[in-house]
């Protein structure tokens, strides 16, 4: 009878474990929200510049227009960007093209604003023609291997970016032609392989998204998932032949809609001006 009791009390206790992370997995990590902060020191700004913040959102993967969304407008609009960068996948399936642009009127109209695409938003179907114009109409520029100057606050930043090289749709060579060293640089891709690709160039600081930090991060282990062209970049920071990258997690999920020790991010970096000694 003892025994019996033992094994009722052990499988109560593994049920109850599994119901747990299971709520956990499927539900509280996706509806929950990290915003991640850095400080990002640069030369090019002179001693006096004011602080600008640059907030990123990534791979949103828009299933439906709910509270989650509304809740990631909200705390966007409540981070009070100087600059907001998206860095592509928007979307799955040209039907919630419409769900999309309802998200997107919720952002800021303050601040400048620019995206890039990912390789789901072209699967999606929506073409990119669709996506420049319904993006310039919410007041967002589409950076589609191209790059964009533009001042903010007191200081000249240049925005370079190109279309997914998941898929191979980039053009570096037209977005970052005859690329000046002396403005600040912010380069943005959806995935992170390009890196390897711009070690030539003045490129202060590079964001993408593209790897939803591998979606279940167990302790000690590799992510058993991450989408094609990641390369080993899983979330964070990375330098390679001198250029930093960031690596955000993301926003949604795709293939399996499952997070676990991986929060979907919005992530702040604040622009200073670099301390000079002497």
């Amino acid at each position: 009878m003892k025994s019996n009791r033992r094994q009722f009390m052990a499988a109560l206790a593994l049920g109850a474990g599994a119901a747990g992370l299971g709520f956990d997995s499927f539900y509280w990590e996706n509806n929950h929200l990290e915003v991640t902060a850095y400080d990002w020191l640069t030369a090019k700004f002179p001693g006096d510049a004011s602080p600008i913040r640059l907030v990123q959102i990534s791979d949103l993967h828009l299933k439906k227009f709910g509270g989650f969304e509304k809740l990631v407008a909200q705390k966007v609009n409540e981070l009070e960007p100087g600059l907001l960068v998206m860095t592509g996948d928007f979307i799955e399936a040209n039907d919630k093209f419409e769900e999309l642009k309802g998200f997107l009127q919720l952002l800021p109209s303050s601040c400048p604003k620019f995206a890039v695409l990912g390789n789901w938003d072209h699967w999606s179907g929506v073409k990119v023609k669709e996506f420049d114009r319904a993006f310039a109409g919410l007041g967002i520029a589409l950076l589609d291997n191209s790059r964009e100057e533009l001042k903010v606050g007191s200081e000249r930043i240049c925005l370079v970016g190109v279309d997914d090289p998941t898929n191979g749709w980039d053009k570096l060579d037209k977005a970052a032609a005859h690329l000046s060293d002396r403005q600040f640089n912010l380069f943005l891709a959806h995935s992170p392989n390009i890196i390897s690709q711009i070690r030539d160039l003045p490129i202060d600081l590079m964001l993408c998204g593209h790897t939803h930090g591998g979606q279940v991060r167990l302790p000690g282990v590799k992510p058993f998932w991450l989408p094609r062209k990641c390369e080993g970049y899983i979330a964070g920071f990375y330098t390679k032949n001198g250029k930093t990258m960031y690596v955000n997690r993301g926003l949604g999920n795709s293939v399996v809609p499952v997070r676990f020790r991986c929060l979907p991010e919005i992530t702040v970096f604040t622009l200073k001006p670099e301390e000079r000694r002497g």
